[in-house]
């Protein structure tokens, strides 16, 4: 991880004392993820999928005060948590961060498929490398829907979540080029089940400051508690 990306992670926290921070894209091994979690609070409680050599890797982190957080299942592009808190009711989280392929994402969506069922309050957040709408993506020629639109969106009706929106800039990833090559896409969100909404209906996402990191931080709050 780029010091100034960890610096930036470190502001954010400070900020905004979230009692859940995912880090996706970690780029860094089990060992290196101890230093980071360390560099982010020595009251933080964390978990990590070490990368698979220069790409992916997980960072979970969370407030020891918040209660039980229980791993019950990884893959490649997702991993899936049970979060007991001291008061409160258990609800179920999932940190995507999804491949760019569609053959890949059709796996992820079906994986996730698995899960739409339960009967618990459920968040779906991250990099979900696909976007909904054309006025989710900004280019210098016409934007076109492709078919990765299509299954996401088939995807997201099927498992009965949720988009809960945003405030902010309107797009979350950028490709840093320069001129007729610069891209703006919504590829990260936050997508939750009825039972969450329900639960939680005043909870709102923030897309906050991109700086240092070509992916912008989502910051998903809830009436008397922070997520990120």
């Amino acid at each position: 991880m780029r010091k100034e990306v960890l610096d930036r992670c470190k502001d954010l926290n400070r900020e905004h004392q979230p009692e859940v921070m995912v880090l996706l894209e970690s780029h860094v091994d089990w060992d290196k993820a101890a230093i980071v979690a360390k560099a982010l609070g020595r009251c933080l409680s964390w978990f990590a999928v070490p990368a698979v050599g220069v790409s992916g890797g997980l960072i979970l982190l969370w407030k020891a005060k918040l209660g039980r957080v229980d791993v019950v299942a990884l893959s490649r592009y997702a991993a899936h948590f049970i979060i007991t808190p001291a008061t409160g009711v258990t609800w179920r989280l999932t940190a995507v961060y999804a491949s760019n392929h569609l053959a890949e994402q059709l796996s992820l969506w079906e994986e996730l498929m698995q899960l739409s069922g339960i009967d618990s309050p459920w968040v779906v957040a991250g990099d979900f490398n696909a976007y909904l709408h054309a006025d989710e993506k900004k280019s210098f020629g016409t934007v076109e829907l492709d078919p990765k639109t299509k299954a996401f969106a088939t995807f997201i009706d099927s498992a009965s979540l949720c988009d809960l929106g945003f405030s902010g800039l309107p797009y979350t990833w950028c490709n840093n080029q320069v001129g007729s090559r610069r891209i703006w896409v919504r590829l990260d969100r936050v997508l939750a089940n009825s039972r969450w909404i329900r639960l939680h209906p005043s909870s709102q996402v923030k897309h906050l400051d991109r700086s240092a990191s070509d992916h912008t931080p989502l910051l998903l709050t809830l009436p008397s508690k922070r997520t990120q």
